[in-house]
């Protein structure tokens, strides 16, 4: 088991807010390029399970199986199978965490995921 994700993690999990450009009613957040451009293909990302966050308390986490954390901006994630992973929080398959700009998912095959709520 790991930390805040069980079996494949791009980028960390806390970062700073992107940069926001424009008036204030109306701002766009800038794409923060710390791990632009990955392509996740071809994986057997199976039987991983993730719980509380990077400091290792009881916060839920994110995936147990794939995260795409702040600043994973333009990535590709195709032709991988995911399964069996178990999640105390966001989601046992496959999930982004944070702000990415313009990402991509297909072809994918997700089967048997598992979250839990732990009670609050």
């Amino acid at each position: 088991m790991a930390d805040s994700v069980g079996g494949i993690t791009i980028g960390q999990m806390e970062t700073v807010d992107p940069t926001l450009v424009g008036a204030t009613n109306s701002s766009v957040a800038q794409p923060l390029n710390l791990n632009h451009h990955t392509h996740v293909h071809n994986n057997s990302v199976t039987f991983n399970a993730a719980y509380g966050d990077e400091l290792n308390s009881t916060t839920p986490s994110s995936a147990g199986g794939v995260t795409f954390c702040t600043g994973s901006d333009y990535y590709l994630f195709d032709y991988n199978w995911v399964c069996g992973n178990l999640s105390t929080g966001d989601g046992g398959g496959v999930a982004q965490h944070g702000f990415m700009l313009e990402w991509r998912h297909r072809a994918q095959l997700d089967h048997l995921q598992s979250e839990h709520q732990p009670d609050r």
